[in-house]
């Protein structure tokens, strides 16, 4: 049973009273000019549980809350509302990430998304995955843009758009992916395959969804909502609407008489649009936008969707089940700190996000050694307890060396010296290091946000949070390198030391 016969099963009457309570009028009486309602999300990135930042009390998102929220704030329901997702879906915690977003597909089919675009980080498990994924959704994958690098031809998992009929009125939704695609997940997932320009796909699209009955365009896209500003300049008489993605932005402007709006990320929130939409004169009349928070401090104002608790409570069982799995083995053990654990942490971050230049992680986040023998998942948390993401900050050298005069760490890609106050910086692959050159640098959250005193946050505020929970890089090469007690993990670590 999908998320729209669900919802009228358990929640029609309560919708009704709340759209009646708020002083909403259904939109078969309005007579010539109906609502439409639009919730965005954007890069999930398999957050199925709520989460609680550093040094904070405040609850943010979860599925279970934001259903919640819809239901009973937003008066959710399929007929006259759109659910749409700006893609990056699954890559993160491991209750996603470790199932290769599997989960997440089974939450967005209970929630009754209407469709998602196709995210950089849909292809962080492959091709052959992503499939599986989108054949197990009950709604679309949208990229009109996605295409074949020899043939040019529309990629055949994914389709360019769909039209749904919302209030009465036909909805055309076209897809799109970032152009960014091929810096921002592995190269070996995306090499038979093109991410073709916004424009020409637009200029190509949006005239046949209009032919087959389309009275409203909206792009759905995984691209960043300021490059969606610049697109609507080009081909604003094409379009009403554009939800962004990638970039994690929370917010709402108009650029050329088309609605620009980002989600936000992980669940904590989203954006909501209501078009009101005159039939006698086939055009829209107005455009609301709103951003909304999903978290609370105190006691949760609205009832968690008990079928989302019990599906992410399922997940979360096999979760705690796996942590027990043996993902490798150590001849002699790693102490904490020592310069082999840190250089397999920075240096796995390296291999799984090949786009940055530089690793740097606070040694306070090493919190405990590994024993000798089978290496086990339950040792990667214990190592690395916290739930910390990693961000892509760009920095200049000198700015690198800057965070490494005040704060050092353990780094992967170079290694570095003090000098008194200041720092020599040498790439490990023989590249000159110049202070003027801007370089990608791989960061936790916590570091990220000030955590120890790193500048990053200040030096570069727009930076990328790549969605991916820090440990998984490490189980990830560890898997793959097959360790046995004749082939320890020893035999592939680097013991040099790198730091001061």
């Amino acid at each position: 049973m999908n998320g729209r016969s669900r919802f009228f099963q358990r929640a029609a009457v309560i919708a009704c009273v709340l759209l009646i309570g708020a002083g909403f009028i259904p939109a078969l009486a309005q007579g010539d000019r109906v609502e439409i309602v639009i919730i965005n999300t954007s890069d999930e990135h398999g957050w199925l549980q709520p989460f609680t930042p550093f040094g904070s009390d405040v609850v943010q998102g979860g599925a279970a809350n934001i259903y919640g929220w819809w239901v009973e704030r937003e008066g959710y329901d399929p007929e006259r509302m759109l659910l749409l997702s700006g893609g990056d879906n699954w890559t993160g915690p491991a209750i996603s990430t470790w199932f290769q977003g599997e989960s997440m597909v089974q939450a967005f089919n209970l929630m009754g998304y209407d469709a998602s675009a196709v995210g950089n980080h849909e292809f962080d498990f492959g091709q052959e995955v992503l499939a599986r994924r989108i054949a197990e959704a009950d709604y679309p994958y949208l990229g009109a843009n996605i295409r074949g690098a020899e043939s040019g031809d529309l990629a055949d998992f994914v389709e360019p758009y769909i039209i749904r009929e919302v209030a009465g009125v036909p909805v055309g939704i076209i897809g799109l992916t970032t152009t960014d695609t091929p810096t921002t997940t592995h190269p070996r997932n995306i090499g038979d395959l093109v991410f073709a320009d916004y424009a020409e796909m637009l200029e190509t699209y949006v005239p046949e969804m209009r032919r087959a009955g389309a009275a409203v365009v909206v792009a759905l896209t995984h691209v960043c909502v300021d490059e969606l500003a610049d697109l609507a300049q080009e081909v604003g008489d094409l379009v009403d609407a554009m939800f962004g993605g990638h970039c994690n932005a929370f917010s709402a402007r108009m650029a050329n008489g088309v609605s620009i709006m980002g989600g936000g990320w992980a669940w904590r929130s989203y954006a909501r649009l209501t078009i009101t939409y005159d039939r006698a004169a086939g055009a829209i009349a107005a455009m609301d936008q709103a951003l909304v928070s999903v978290e609370y401090s105190s006691e949760n104002p609205v009832t968690p969707d008990p079928d989302l608790l019990a599906l992410v409570d399922g997940w979360q069982a096999r979760v705690d089940e796996t942590l027990a799995r043996e993902i490798g083995y150590t001849a002699s053990g790693l102490e904490r700190r020592s310069p082999e654990m840190v250089n397999w942490v920075t240096d796995a971050w390296l291999w799984a996000y090949p786009a940055a230049d530089v690793a740097i992680t606070n040694f306070g986040g090493f919190r405990d050694a590994i024993p000798a023998g089978p290496i086990t998942l339950a040792d990667i948390v214990a190592v690395l307890p916290f739930e910390n993401r990693l961000y892509d900050v760009t920095l200049s050298g000198a700015q690198l060396a800057e965070n490494l005069a005040c704060c050092g760490g353990a780094v992967g890609g170079i290694t570095y010296t003090r000098h008194g106050g200041s720092v020599e910086i040498t790439f490990m692959d023989g590249r000159a290091f110049d202070p003027e050159a801007m370089y990608h640098v791989l960061v936790n959250d916590f570091m990220y946000f000030g955590g120890d005193g790193y500048l990053f946050q200040a030096q570069d505020p727009d930076a990328y949070d790549t969605g991916i929970q820090w440990r998984q890089p490490v189980i990830d090469w560890t898997l793959q390198m097959e360790t046995t007690p004749d082939d320890p993990l020893e035999n592939y670590l680097d013991f040099t030391l790198r730091t001061p």
